[in-house]
């Protein structure tokens, strides 16, 4: 929990130091659930998720595209969501989704630090 902290953190202060001082809306371009960055959503996602909050895994270097359900954190629900999306037929992830790459278009304290979108 720490360590998430601290990452959250971070993010906060490199927004901040950019010109951003609360929310983060827009921002870099992403793919909403491609938690490890490597340009897909698959079972990997909540895999990469799941060993960073339970493991100590690497670090998320797009907390925008790990929050899967767009709730402005990113939690065990975002790991549950990609399962139902992944596997039950669940609805999708919000904008920009999982297949096209774009900004974030809502409100939170989250961003991204990098991520493979152009």
């Amino acid at each position: 929990m720490l360590r998430r902290f601290a990452v959250v953190f971070n993010v906060i202060m490199v927004c901040a130091l950019a010109g951003s001082v609360s929310a983060v809306v827009g921002g870099p371009n992403f793919r909403r659930g491609d938690a490890n960055n490597d340009g897909n959503v698959n079972i990997s996602d909540p895999v990469y998720i799941s060993n960073f909050l339970f493991q100590g895994g690497p670090d998320i270097s797009c907390y925008d595209a790990a929050d899967a359900n767009d709730s402005g954190t990113v939690d065990v629900s975002d790991i549950v969501f990609l399962y139902s999306y992944l596997f039950q037929g669940g609805a999708a992830p919000p904008n920009p989704g999982p297949t096209t790459c774009g900004p974030d278009p809502t409100s939170d304290s989250i961003g991204c630090l990098s991520t493979i979108c152009p």
